[in-house]
């Protein structure tokens, strides 16, 4: 099937892919989180929040999980990230008087689907490295369970952005 072909895929290079991508989706995830907050000098917390990163992911690469490795630590911690980060902005958006329908402010769709998404994945890549070990059986259930989320949350995501085509602040 096409769960164990990726996944014998993935075993058989150990994408080196990963190190980076974990990197720049904090990265930009950051980026966005102190943008949609407005927070002063969002761009030098960005830049700190970059170098910080790139810092934990070399010595990831160093100490704990080579580049011929998945990536699994810089991988979950980024996803616990984004969790906090949509929490937090859930709850900001939640406390702002300014927004008189939560269902009209795209940024609120935006982390909702952010929140699940990421969730997900949290799960599914703690769920694949115990599988991995043990029992290859439910492999594919969980792949084929993440490719339903990710196809659920773009569909949302694309949704947003045609139903939004001109941000507005309120």
């Amino acid at each position: 099937t096409v769960g164990n072909k990726s996944f014998s895929i993935i075993s058989k290079y150990k994408f080196p892919f990963y190190h980076f991508y974990a990197i720049i989706l904090i990265i930009f995830m950051s980026l966005y989180f102190l943008r949609v907050l407005k927070v002063a000098h969002y761009m030098k917390l960005a830049f700190i929040i970059a170098v910080i990163w790139v810092i934990i992911g070399i010595l990831n690469c160093i100490f704990f999980q080579p580049l011929n490795t998945l990536n699994l630590n810089t991988i979950l911690l980024s996803n616990f990230l984004v969790i906090l980060m949509a929490l937090y902005s859930l709850y900001k958006i939640m406390l702002d008087d300014s927004i008189v329908s939560l269902i009209r402010y795209p940024h609120f769709w935006f982390w909702t689907l952010f929140l699940i998404l990421w969730s997900g994945t949290f799960f599914f890549w703690i769920y694949i490295e115990m599988l991995s070990k043990s029992n290859k059986n439910y492999l594919n259930f969980a792949q084929y369970f993440q490719a339903i989320i990710n196809v659920l949350v773009y569909f949302g995501l694309g949704l947003t952005f045609l139903f939004y085509p001109k941000f507005k602040n309120t």
